[in-house]
């Protein structure tokens, strides 16, 4: 729904396209030594209904197979595909998770993806591929944000029977402006996830008590492989912001600003922040209207709630 790329192209959509990027896949993943190694693995939507009935499985799992069979220590490697789960037939889909043992993920975002039929198809899928359903992404979008507040039965659902995690919205789309939400309105949402649905992963590093977390971003860690085989430099994010503040968003430049803005090193939270995206912050058009960081504002919230027990074991 939210996704930058062009949705009518074929680029990459072959099976040759798709087994050329495991030498270069594999060659990373042999150059790394870490104990495990994640790959996702999105299109477009992979389990379409056209893609399942000319036989796209088969092809997937040459690919699976053909990445185990290059890599070193391949039980290190976890394989996460990403679906939107709402093909009509699942089963072959469902064939290939057991075959796999594989866990998948599966997006939801509250407003403006689905249809009454569609959103009902997505409930059975996610019924029925439950057991291998390994986490539900969601968008931070405005509508989706006022849709959460006013109340949403599905989502409910979703976040009472698997994990939620919420993603900043790409500035990538004509219609971005409309979709963006205001800081006001981010730090509002966020508050009421810490009140309402503290479970959610995004929330982790404001609630758990450790001194230390992890940066959620991703940048200079990880590979991104585009349908043309090409490797952007930096997060894959600058390849598609539109309307951009900084010039050159490959680089550390975005990071400093930031850092710089909100007095990052001095923050009593610095070594917990979980950060935002730093290309989402360079939108040109992103309504800044908070006093202050957004996310410190966060963990000022949590602290100020004196943590319910609930809190404290997240």
């Amino acid at each position: 729904m939210f996704c930058p790329q062009d949705h009518n192209s074929v680029i990459g959509l072959s099976e040759a396209e798709i087994l050329s990027k495991i030498p270069i896949i594999a060659d990373y993943a042999n150059q790394n030594k870490h104990d495990n190694l994640h790959f996702h693995i999105m299109g477009g939507e992979l389990f379409q209904d056209q893609l399942i009935s000319k036989g796209y499985i088969d092809i997937y799992q040459k690919f699976v197979d053909g990445l185990k069979g290059q890599i070193s220590n391949s039980e290190r490697i976890h394989f996460n595909f990403i679906t939107n789960l709402v093909a009509n037939d699942i089963s072959a889909l469902k064939n290939f998770c057991q075959r796999n043992k594989f866990k998948i993920s599966i997006s939801y975002d509250p407003s403006g993806r689905f249809n009454t039929e569609s959103l009902k198809k997505f409930k059975a899928n996610a019924e029925l591929l439950k057991e291998h359903i390994r986490m539900v992404s969601c968008v931070i979008t405005k509508p989706s944000i006022n849709r959460v507040l006013k109340g949403d039965s599905t989502y409910d659902w979703l976040y009472n029977t698997f994990d939620v995690d919420w993603d900043p919205l790409l500035p990538s789309l004509p219609n971005s402006n409309e979709l963006m939400p205001k800081e006001s309105e981010l730090l509002t949402f966020l508050k009421f996830l810490i009140d309402h649905y503290p479970k959610c992963i995004n929330l982790e590093n404001f609630l758990s008590p450790k001194s230390v977390q992890k940066m959620r971003c991703t940048r200079g860690k990880s590979l991104t492989v585009m349908p043309d085989n090409s490797i952007p430099l930096g997060c894959s994010g600058a390849l598609f912001l539109k309307e951009s503040k900084t010039a050159n968003l490959v680089g550390q430049k975005i990071i400093g600003q930031f850092i710089d803005k909100y007095n990052c090193l001095s923050c009593e939270f610095y070594s917990k922040c979980s950060f935002t995206c730093f290309i989402k912050q360079d939108y040109k058009r992103l309504v800044d209207d908070v006093d202050g960081c957004v996310y410190k504002s966060v963990y000022q919230h949590v602290q100020n709630k004196k943590l319910s027990h609930t809190y404290e074991n997240i």
